[in-house]
């Protein structure tokens, strides 16, 4: 994998992910990983890391499962076992990071209509903070249904500025990195 600017925050984005779902030890795997660019077996690895082999190996196979490694396995002809050789999937990154921002962008998009829509609060309710929709506001007259207090219209449209602002944002990166994944061999 070349490392030129956009490749290099593509990677950093992606160590990240791996850190913050996985946590920083399956960080270190990864990144070593990457680093040396080849095929390795999980013992060498643990060696490279200064881990224990089955730590290495549940990381590993957590990772694998999500698609950030691969791996290819031979039998051991002496004593049976399978041995496994293992890769960074380089290859997969770029649509790993798309796949994360749109998942992303779906939540964020789902937490703008609820900012949206639920803009009233109950005034008595103050432990519970649930949140009401104008229509369901209307349709107890502008009071809440538990305690009789007047509910209160929230004024949240700086969260929803900034909302709609991460949003087209991250629409955009998606795009460019869409167009740059799929327009490479053009």
């Amino acid at each position: 994998m070349a490392v030129d600017g956009s490749r290099r925050t593509s990677m950093e984005a992606i160590m990240e992910i791996v850190r913050s779902t996985f946590g920083e030890t399956s960080r270190e795997v990864f990144e070593m990983l990457v680093r040396i660019n080849r095929e390795v077996q999980d013992e060498e690895l643990a060696s490279m890391c200064g881990m224990h082999v089955n730590e290495v190996r549940r990381i590993l196979y957590r990772l694998s499962e999500h698609g950030f490694v691969t791996s290819r396995r031979i039998r051991d002809r002496e004593t049976g076992y399978y041995i496994y050789f293992w890769r960074a999937n380089t290859e997969y990154l770029p649509q790993i990071l798309i796949s994360r921002k749109k998942r992303a962008l779906s939540k964020l998009v789902e937490r703008l209509r609820y900012e949206e829509t639920y803009v009233f609060l109950c005034g008595g309710c103050r432990d519970e903070r649930e949140r009401f929709s104008f229509d369901d506001a209307l349709s107890n007259d502008f009071k809440c249904p538990r305690c009789g207090s007047p509910l209160i219209q929230i004024d949240n449209a700086s969260v929803i500025r900034r909302l709609r602002e991460i949003i087209d944002a991250i629409k955009t990166s998606v795009e460019r990195d869409e167009k740059s994944l799929y327009n490479r061999g053009r």
